[in-house]
């Protein structure tokens, strides 16, 4: 066939026609192991026309994005993509999720593998459904968003998110710590103080530390007020948070709480004394009067809401078999799940 009839051809077929035919070749292409060795050369030329192709992509997409995104949730990600979308800027952003929270668990030397196997495996042990977390999220794994920072090209901006709460603050200091001295223009958006300025222009949430809690026109403000005033951080206080993430690391604390501005280290069972109010409280005010056991899962939403989810959920329910552990708490149910069994106090009839 001619080139001009090949094109001719080629321009003829609908878009799915198109990705269809490909689909096939590369299929085929991929199976070249099964064909004699001197069947091998077309098929290889095809891959490589096409890693080629992917590559030049990769490398042209790379090249529109300015400006990295740093946030500590992956409802927090897909809350600030569709901001950055409104707002024109998606394709100029590329925005790096943390798939973890760590104002609970250890912390120590989590820039290091050695840190990071021993957080994972202490709270593997400990908070049901951690592990499949990580590994069903991997592309936000530790390990990845980590080589991902390191892997930042010098002429990229960062901007790293954060919140007055624990976990959002130790993410930056980690993020921070992990950057180093980079050249890049580092910058920080500080969604609760940026939050608080508009906040009397939107519903009332519980608290503003994190986008994945707040409208999709707050977000858009706050990204608009931070563009307005962004400041990159001086290497002064760059270090200064540094030396504050060697700090936090130097610890053996299993739980951070954000207080007066701080970032404070708590013992475990800090919250155990308030959890058995909470259920005693919450069996008295049964509607019969007379209720036995509180599914766990209405035992675990009110303490968020009276923390202001200063915890997450694995974590109360961690307690919460703690306490049943101690034999200070009993259950009834199948503890498969929060909202599949009930607690009551020990010493309740």
């Amino acid at each position: 066939m001619q080139r001009t009839n090949l094109l001719d051809e080629l321009y003829a077929l609908h878009p799915n026609e198109t990705k269809g035919l490909l689909l096939q070749i590369l299929e085929q292409a991929e199976r070249y192991d099964e064909l004699l060795e001197k069947e091998h050369t077309l098929q290889k030329q095809i891959l490589e026309i096409w890693n080629g192709h992917l590559a030049r992509k990769r490398a042209e997409t790379e090249g529109k994005r300015g400006h990295v995104h740093i946030v500590m949730g992956l409802s927090d990600a897909g809350a600030l993509k569709c901001a950055l979308s409104t707002l024109g800027r998606r394709k100029e952003s590329e925005i790096l999720a943390f798939n973890d929270c760590f104002s609970e668990g250890p912390i120590s030397k989590l820039e290091t593998e050695e840190g990071r196997k021993y957080r994972l495996e202490w709270i593997s042990e400990r908070f049901r459904g951690y592990m499949h977390a990580q590994f069903t999220g991997i592309r936000h794994g530790l390990d990845t968003v980590l080589e991902a920072l390191r892997g930042i090209p010098a002429d990229k901006e960062i901007t790293i998110w954060t919140g007055w709460h624990a976990h959002e603050q130790i993410g930056m200091r980690l993020a921070l710590a992990v950057l180093g001295d980079v050249p890049n223009h580092v910058y920080i958006g500080h969604i609760s103080e940026l939050y608080e300025e508009i906040a009397g222009r939107f519903d009332p949430v519980p608290h503003s530390y994190a986008f994945g809690f707040l409208t999709m026109e707050a977000i858009e403000e706050i990204v608009r007020l931070h563009e307005e005033r962004k400041q990159p951080l001086s290497l002064e206080a760059r270090q200064a948070y540094i030396r504050e993430w060697e700090e936090l690391s130097a610890t053996k604390a299993k739980l951070h709480l954000w207080s007066d501005g701080k970032i404070v280290q708590a013992e475990e069972d800090i919250y155990d004394e308030a959890l058995m109010t909470l259920v005693g409280q919450m069996l008295r005010g049964g509607m019969d009067g007379e209720q036995k056991f509180i599914p766990a899962n209405r035992v675990i939403m009110e303490a968020l809401e009276r923390w202001e989810n200063a915890v997450m959920v694995e974590f109360i329910e961690y307690r919460l078999w703690t306490l049943i552990s101690g034999g200070r708490l009993k259950f009834k149910g199948v503890p498969a799940a929060m909202q599949s069994y009930g607690v009551a106090l020990a010493e309740s009839p």
